[in-house]
């Protein structure tokens, strides 16, 4: 039964409201065994937390309500110095709220009140001198790539059950600001309220590993610690510009440097002001359920291998490759596997297996991948098992074998793999129906590669064939599902910056140029449309918009020869 409520304190909480009246509803001539659990919800004024003075008192009987209002529905009951009217509710009773109260037991609300407050104030956020993208190399060491700007926090929202870090973009690094203190800090006073805060979130089962690094015994220079934190998907980025006290406006974006997406960068370095500051992090995210954090000294290398040259010089090595080999390389420089240089030290390599395999150069290649991740992840693993406490005698002193170049490693590949190469591809059909289809999911922060996989083919592909040239093309969301507006999240800028710039300029890969070129409309369903990049066909160069055109002029000649 709903019970109506008017004229509460607004100094009254919901807490205070219901511990008064658990004073009544659990003694005679109220059931006792077990307490009768009974909600209040109090209706909130608009654009604020303060509520209205009225609200919903809801029990789980209407024996007990009709009982209730004889004892106190014409007197009222005084909390908090104001007497709350109550009176039989109008409104359709909440099925939901009174399952709840029927499937649940009674709990306290000042323990209830006590838990929130202890959530809240281990969900404070902790502030960080630092945070870099980056990846970890081969070596084990990290590549830090970028540094957001602003002031960043992390937070370990206990109620919520989420990592959250902000970068507040409103303020500067005191090292960035000093020289011209007194001018940045007239303008931040004047513009700093509306300067945004980018955070990125994670779920506690993204979170695939924490890494603690404390001070280096060579170089003790650095006495901050860090915090390298790796995880299974990409965050959920999100943006909010704050106008005024009553309105936020928050806005999926793709990292924490706005919609600049950061390629190869799957890792983030936090560093933290204090060893204090980490041991809390530590104890908060043992509560948040996070991986237990690991501890080892990682050299950290300020380094830009993604830069725009870099990438560049990768996109001009890629032409010279043929698809199949070419996308292979392009997927482990996008998996932070190798890094743009280092493929490009491998050009000659390369070419050469390209030369002597022919079509099974992919096939070795991503051969090559699998065992060089395999190595990498080794490596780091054998370094966790290092023991902690030798000395830095023993460490100077320690002798291991230099790794393989990437050179010797490629060619032990071949070597391995070769036994493969007298047995049949793993898909191979003569029928023009199927053939391999390579994919590109793109998500809010990242590309992922995919292929060759069999796919069913279509009218345009048995016509044009030119297989390699077409591209299937999908827009996800970070965990593969569809992308969606969320509540209070919009996505109307992320879809603008990742979907129509790809579909109105298209992009580059495998160093060739992709335009849009239609989809289906199973596809579409998908969020998944076709891509081409131009070939030679019948002694014509065809793109997109005459590919458009010639289907047509197929279509109108077959009307005409049907009329």
């Amino acid at each position: 039964m709903d019970i109506f409520l008017r004229d509460v304190a607004f100094a009254a909480t919901e807490i205070d409201v219901l511990v008064d009246l658990a004073r009544i509803l659990h003694r005679p001539p109220f059931p006792l065994d077990p307490p009768i659990n009974f909600h209040i919800e109090l209706f909130l004024q608009s654009r604020s937390n303060n509520h209205r003075g009225m609200g919903i008192l809801t029990v789980p009987t209407v024996d007990i309500g009709k009982t209730f209002l004889r004892l106190y529905g014409s007197t009222g009951l005084s909390i908090k110095g104001r007497t709350i009217r109550f009176s039989q509710s109008t409104k359709p009773l909440s099925q939901g709220i009174l399952e709840m109260l029927l499937s649940t037991t009674w709990e306290d609300p000042l323990e209830l009140q006590q838990e929130q407050e202890r959530k809240a104030q281990a969900s404070e956020p902790i502030a960080l001198a630092k945070v870099y993208y980056g990846h970890f190399r081969r070596d084990g060491s990290f590549s830090a790539e970028s540094a957001p700007p602003g002031i960043g926090t992390i937070t370990c929202d206990l109620n919520l059950r989420q990592l959250k870090i902000t970068m507040d973009l409103s303020t500067r690094r005191t090292e960035d600001t000093t020289d011209h203190f007194p001018l940045l800090f007239a303008l931040l006073s004047i513009s700093g309220s509306f300067q945004p805060k980018i955070s990125a979130i994670y779920s506690p089962s993204q979170v695939k590993k924490l890494i603690a690094s404390g001070v280096s015994r060579s170089s003790p220079t650095d006495a901050r610690p860090r915090v390298f934190l790796e995880s299974s998907t990409p965050p959920i980025f999100e943006k909010q510009s704050i106008f005024s006290e009553q309105k936020n406006d928050a806005k999926r974006c793709s990292s924490l440097q706005d919609n600049h997406v950061m390629l190869g960068c799957n890792v983030l370095c936090l560093t933290f002001h204090s060893t204090q500051d980490l041991t809390v992090f530590r104890k908060r995210c043992e509560e948040l359920g996070l991986p237990a954090m690991q501890k080892r000294y990682i050299t950290t290398h300020r380094r830009s291998a993604y830069s725009i040259d870099n990438l560049k010089r990768l996109a001009d090595f890629l032409k010279t490759l043929e698809f199949s080999l070419g996308f292979q390389v392009q997927k482990i420089v996008t998996e932070s596997i190798l890094e743009p240089l280092e493929v490009i030290s491998l050009g000659e390599d390369i070419l050469r297996l390209q030369k002597e395999y022919g079509i099974q150069a992919h096939a070795i290649f991503r051969y090559f991948a699998e065992t060089l991740g395999g190595s990498r992840r080794e490596l780091i693993s054998r370094r966790q098992r290092r023991d902690a406490k030798r000395t830095a005698v023993a460490e100077a002193h320690a002798t291991q074998p230099p790794p393989a170049s990437l050179s010797k490693q490629l060619r032990e590949a071949v070597d391995a793999d070769s036994e493969r190469q007298n047995q049949p591809l793993p898909f191979s059909s003569t029928s023009p129906v199927f053939y391999l289809s390579y994919h590109l999911i793109i998500t809010p922060s990242d590309r992922i590669l995919e292929g060759p996989l069999p796919d069913q083919t279509n009218s345009v592909l048995r016509r044009f064939g030119n297989h390699d040239c077409f591209l299937r093309v999908s827009f996800n969301d970070e965990n593969r599902s569809k992308l969606r507006r969320d509540m209070g999240l919009s996505i109307t800028q992320l879809l603008k910056s990742r979907c129509h710039n790809m579909l109105t300029n298209g992009f580059q890969l495998v160093g060739r140029k992709y335009e849009f070129l239609g989809y289906s409309m199973s596809g579409l369903k998908d969020h998944s449309v076709w891509f081409v990049t131009p070939f030679e066909f019948n002694g014509s160069t065809m793109n997109a918009s005459r590919i458009r055109d010639s289907l047509v002029r197929h279509l109108t000649i077959d009307k005409l020869i049907l009329t």
